[in-house]
């Protein structure tokens, strides 16, 4: 089995229409971009809430199947546990991936962190970690969240799109595709007792890292 995603979209789920309405046309913006580059699309989970759904098999077979992840960060994010349980189960993925095919360690990882809603200070140190993290601060601004009209969102969903081709590229040109799902068979959603706790945001937090740029720009 090789991959049936581009990448995997980790969220808070919401029953406000706006937010709602955010994400899907983020994720349509994303697909377009990725349309004529790749022939996996991205997975978003929509059925989370619905009765009989069976979460940690489907999400679990999802994140084996995708390329990579972008996780869509909010106050809100933080303190969910199934966006944390995506996070960590999506980095052990990368680690799996990385020892069996011998891939070495990339500057840019598999989780590619989003902040949309809430402010840098509120980031929890792990996801800091990321070295192309990306903001969007006009988020909601819109009063129809009709953010397809924004003239931001395209620069920042080609960034997003071009990540995830560069980590599709580094399987692909070794030929890594398949290998890349199947050696993540055994790896299921943690459980929460098996991961830490993000590290609440404090003083002594280093600053984001896509604010320090190699030409040293602040």
């Amino acid at each position: 089995m090789t991959f049936e995603y581009a990448c995997f979209i980790s969220y808070r789920h919401s029953d406000k229409e706006k937010t709602v309405k955010f994400i899907e046309q983020f994720v349509d913006a994303l697909e377009n971009s990725l349309d004529q580059r790749l022939q996996q699309g991205v997975y978003i989970d929509r059925d989370r809430l619905k009765a009989g759904y069976k979460f940690n098999i489907a999400i679990a077979g999802a994140l084996r199947q995708s390329v990579c992840m972008v996780a869509i960060l909010s106050p809100g994010y933080y303190d969910s546990d199934y966006c944390r349980r995506e996070y960590a189960a999506m980095e052990r993925i990368e680690a799996k991936r990385r020892a069996d095919l011998g891939i070495p360690p990339a500057e840019k990882g598999l989780v590619i962190p989003l902040l949309v809603w809430g402010t840098e200070e509120e980031v929890p140190q792990a996801i800091r970690e990321n070295l192309h993290y990306v903001s969007m601060p006009f988020g909601l601004t819109n009063l129809r969240s009709e953010i397809k009209y924004d003239p931001n969102l395209f620069p920042i969903v080609e960034k997003i799109g071009d990540l995830i081709c560069e980590h599709h590229r580094s399987f692909a040109d070794g030929n890594h595709c398949q290998s890349a799902v199947d050696c993540c068979a055994e790896i299921d959603l943690p459980a929460l007792t098996e991961i830490a706790t993000w590290q609440q945001p404090g003083a002594s937090q280093q600053p984001l890292p896509s604010r320090t740029s190699s030409e040293g720009r602040p």
